[in-house]
């Protein structure tokens, strides 16, 4: 579907209306709109606002930090300190010093356009003989990155190696984590309260007389959901637990907060952590989380020499002893007194050695 030219409402206060792109900048937008209007009838008529800032901002190759035009600068859209003078990241690197010194020696920076504040920063640091071990830049603009490396190069040839790019979010941040004029850049959700409780927003599509244009539009909410659910999944009396719903969002639930893949983290880390003679108890609502549970027991009350050997060696032998046979449920006391207890397993073990 092709989309109209982008025009220039006039202002308000009757002023003539702001200059027009010229063609090939027309071109680029267009070429972006029939990206997202691709992206919002593949999703269903419907994205969250975030999907559709994070398309806006960077779909590769036409988004607005990574389709390639200018962006800093006299000749571009905007300017900031650092670009302005290196008394900017001076300034800054007398703070972060003590910071670095007083932590791991690592320095993140999230968004660094054209990477000249990260080259103050690293000479300003090195002067004053605080030097991070490891400077990494999160940028999702393929193309900035490109320019990124190219200042640092050229200005800090010597400390490149101790720089790196990161395309995403680490789980964890280390050191020192410093941000200028970047959160604009970031996509965020869209939220607003209605009539006592949250509605999403998001992005759809408005068909108008001379083609179409992208409205903001509340998601539906978490009630009008479960009705939907409902009559897709229709409760039978004698086999359905519960409003149908119920399951749905649990399992929405688990996969947006990723909670199996962090319990998969967590069991052994746990494991391992814990001290000879210390006992661990596991109380699992969900059979997957109980799955995962008794995996990582099986796997650390069980010999792991290759079924090969004719001897177990040391340090093949187990590291916990089961302390529960199998998974202990709740009894009945318990589930008449507390309903909620009736999906409960318990698992205990206690740690009888030591990784080698």
């Amino acid at each position: 579907m092709s989309l109209p030219p982008i025009i220039q409402p006039a202002s308000p206060r009757g002023q003539d209306p702001l200059p027009q792109p010229d063609n090939e900048a027309q071109a680029h937008s267009q070429a972006l709109c029939e990206k997202i209007l691709a992206a919002i009838e593949a999703a269903g008529g419907w994205m969250p606002f975030t999907q559709f800032m994070g398309l806006a901002l960077y779909a590769p190759a036409l988004g607005y930090y990574s389709g390639g035009a200018h962006k800093f600068g006299a000749a571009g859209d905007f300017v900031t300190g650092p670009e302005m003078t290196p008394l900017f990241g001076r300034t800054l690197a007398r703070t972060i010093a003590p910071m670095l010194a007083a932590s791991k020696p690592y320095l993140t920076e999230a968004g660094a356009g054209t990477g000249k504040l990260a080259g103050d920063l690293l000479q300003a640091l090195e002067a004053m003989g605080q030097l991070p071990e490891r400077y990494d830049i999160l940028e999702l603009s393929a193309e900035l990155a490109q320019r990124q490396r190219a200042h640092l190069a050229a200005t800090v040839p010597h400390l490149i190696d101790r720089i790196h790019w990161l395309s995403a979010l680490p789980e964890t941040i280390e050191g020192v984590l410093v941000g200028n004029e970047v959160l604009d850049a970031m996509p965020v959700e869209l939220v607003r309260w209605k009539d006592g409780q949250g509605q999403r927003l998001g992005v759809s599509v408005e068909r108008i007389d001379d083609g179409i244009r992208f409205i903001t539009t509340p998601g539906e909410t978490s009630t009008e959901l479960a009705t939907l659910i409902a009559k897709v999944i229709p409760f039978i009396p004698g086999k359905s637990t519960g409003h149908p719903a119920k399951r749905v969002f649990q399992a929405l639930r688990i996969e947006v907060n990723g909670e199996l893949e962090v319990l998969e983290r967590t069991m052994p880390a746990a494991l391992d952590a814990l001290a000879v003679g210390g006992r661990i108890v596991v109380m699992s609502y969900h059979s997957l989380e109980d799955r995962i549970t008794k995996q990582a027991f099986s796997a650390a009350a069980n010999s792991s020499a290759p079924i090969e050997l004719p001897m177990e060696l040391p340090e093949h032998a187990p590291t916990i002893r089961l302390i529960v046979k199998g998974a202990e449920p709740a009894s009945a006391e318990e589930i008449a007194r507390n309903p909620r207890a009736a999906s409960v397993r318990l698992r205990a073990a206690e740690k009888i050695r030591s990784k080698a």
